[in-house]
């Protein structure tokens, strides 16, 4: 998968920050939280497009990923998951970057539309791979922090967790348009819990607006 993305860099408090917005906007993604859960919604096509960025960074370390996605709206979820105001914007990145959250409010006022820059990424590289059960084990300290801040999801982790979330996300490539359209993964195995995150889930949650409002058309109909 070819992806691309404006890239900015901006220098905020003596250090340089590398901004990747990707070029064509995940308009099918939504992210947010519902009583306390982190959650992103999207449907096939995105899902694959995330497993790609999350590739993306097994491979490229020294970038911050921007999806401005905030202003997708939808009146289902906000009626059944997120409260209108719940809605955020995600921003990936790699624990050795350092990035403390308070500081992209300040770096995303400085983006600029920035230049075209492509990678090739192969997005199903991890989609055979199998759960490390090195994540359950209280040592292991490589897991995904995660935290809601200036309506922004932060997602923070390493080459091993994004292998893994790419994974999660390629797994709704299997999902049937049969009725109900619905399928999430709970991400609780990868979260550090207390500490930076606070949260003691996620979810990956698939939704295609168009099939769920097909069939509400139609069950409406046949009413």
């Amino acid at each position: 998968m070819k992806l691309q993305f404006y890239k900015t860099e901006t220098t905020y408090q003596g250090k340089v920050y590398k901004i990747l917005i990707p070029a064509i906007p995940l308009t099918e993604t939504y992210a947010g939280f519902a009583r306390a859960t982190p959650i992103i919604f999207a449907n096939k096509a995105d899902f694959m497009r995330l497993a790609a960025l999350f590739t993306l960074l097994t491979e490229v370390k020294d970038v911050i990923i921007y999806l401005p996605i905030r202003k997708n709206h939808d009146d289902y979820l906000s009626e059944t998951y997120f409260d209108p105001t719940n809605f955020t914007d995600i921003v990936i990145c790699h624990h050795s970057l350092q990035l403390k959250r308070g500081v992209f409010k300040q770096i995303k006022q400085r983006l600029s539309k920035g230049s075209l820059i492509s990678f090739e990424v192969n997005q199903m590289k991890f989609a055979d791979l199998e759960f490390d059960e090195s994540f359950w084990y209280k040592e292991n300290k490589d897991l995904l922090d995660v935290a809601i801040q200036d309506d922004i999801l932060f997602l923070i982790g390493s080459r091993k967790v994004f292998k893994h979330l790419a994974c999660v996300c390629l797994r709704f490539r299997f999902v049937s348009y049969l009725p109900p359209f619905h399928d999430h993964s709970h991400l609780y195995n990868y979260l550090r819990h207390g500490g930076f995150s606070g949260h003691e889930d996620m979810q990956f949650c698939f939704y295609d607006k168009i099939w769920w409002q097909k069939w509400f058309d139609e069950q409406e109909e046949g009413s």
